[in-house]
């Protein structure tokens, strides 16, 4: 009986694993689509953009959100899905939820090749565009203009990552206008507070800012900041 009890629990335990094993593997299906969406969306513009030649800068913009929505995305090169290993399961869950409705197009693609980092940065820090990527902080310069450009993403999601960076390391940036090069200059801990990190620049530069330290439990009490200027 004892014997019985035990093939019937093992059994049960190798149908759990398999089941398992099968959501795993959709849920990592679905998370190289949805990945994607953004860095998709960006590329769709991109080749719209190429293909006219508007009088004005305003007349660009415009023709590129008409016909973005109006025409089929073009084929693209696909992308992998995120590397969600190091991420919180709330921030794995949190990326299931906001990806699916990813539809804005991101001001640009950032990258930094020394930890294998690629996301969409788009325009804001609410929680959905922080979920599938980046956001550029309210009230610094977009990403292909002067000045000190703020961008913001999760310590316990893409943003963990920087616990690895080192003075030097490159971040590349992609818009419309297209890819520039960063240098990374400073690493810092501050205060949530130090809101000095985001002053203006005369120089182009980035400040990358996450929170700290990475593996906190709760709301972590102070930031990281990645800072670099324009090569």
């Amino acid at each position: 009986m004892r014997l019985r009890s035990l093939t019937i629990a093992s059994a049960l335990l190798m149908a759990t694993g398999f089941a398992m094993l099968l959501y795993y593997a959709a849920n990592q299906v679905n998370a190289r689509r949805d990945h994607r969406q953004g860095i998709e969306a960006f590329r769709a513009a991109q080749a719209v953009a190429d293909a006219v030649e508007p009088a004005t800068e305003a007349d660009a913009a415009e023709s590129v959100v008409e016909r973005v929505t109006a025409e089929p995305a073009p084929l693209i090169e696909a992308f992998a899905a995120p590397d969600k290993s190091l991420w919180s399961a709330k921030r794995v869950a949190d990326y299931e939820k906001f990806s699916a409705a990813a539809d804005e197009i991101p001001e640009g693609i950032m990258r930094i090749p020394s930890v294998n980092l690629e996301l969409p940065v788009f325009t804001g820090t609410q929680e959905a565009n922080l979920t599938r990527g980046a956001g550029r902080i309210e009230g610094t310069p977009p990403l292909d203009a002067d000045g000190n450009t703020g961008i913001a993403a999760h310590r316990d999601g893409y943003f963990r990552v920087l616990k690895d960076v080192e003075l030097g390391d490159v971040i590349e940036v992609e818009t419309m206008s297209g890819v520039e090069q960063f240098r990374i200059t400073d690493l810092l801990i501050v205060e949530p507070e130090d809101v000095y990190v985001l002053d203006p620049t005369t120089e182009r530069s980035l400040t990358l800012v996450t929170c700290y330290p990475f593996y906190y439990v709760g709301s972590a009490p102070q930031r990281f900041i990645v800072r670099g200027t324009r090569l």
